[in-house]
């Protein structure tokens, strides 16, 4: 059927390749982007109430149950509805993904190793000031 919109299927083929392909990483950015961005947010708004956080060329922003990544070239990379389970767990629905490059992933990796300093410097000063109550 094919032959007959003149396609070939090897060209179709490649298509459907690139098409998981992009999928693929699609899937893998918000993966990795969605727990961390979930968790810088929430540290963001403990912090100084504030919903959004701004990247180097990027901003993350908390609206409503929605969390939006936009990137200020290229307009909205991602934006997922976030939710917890009853047992606690992250879940979430993309609504929309925009043109997803592996720059993005990279900077996602880069946040996260940001946030465990965040949590690893906060556990610190927790330990400190516990340490000063006990008598």
């Amino acid at each position: 059927m094919n032959a007959i919109f003149g396609v070939d299927p090897s060209v179709q083929s490649e298509l459907e390749q690139s098409l998981d392909q992009k999928q693929r990483i699609e899937q893998e950015l918000l993966a990795i982007a969605v727990p961390i961005a979930v968790e810088l947010i929430n540290w963001q708004l403990r912090e100084s109430g504030s919903n959004s956080l701004r990247f180097k060329r990027a901003t993350l922003e908390k609206q409503g149950r929605e969390l939006v990544f936009n990137h200020d070239e290229r307009g909205e990379i991602f934006r997922v509805s976030v939710n917890r389970n009853q047992s606690g767990e992250l879940e979430y629905s993309p609504i929309n993904i925009g043109s997803v490059e592996i720059e993005d992933i990279q900077l996602w990796e880069k946040a996260e190793r940001v946030l465990q300093q965040i949590i690893e410097s906060e556990q610190r000063q927790q330990l400190r000031q516990n340490k000063g109550l006990s008598l």
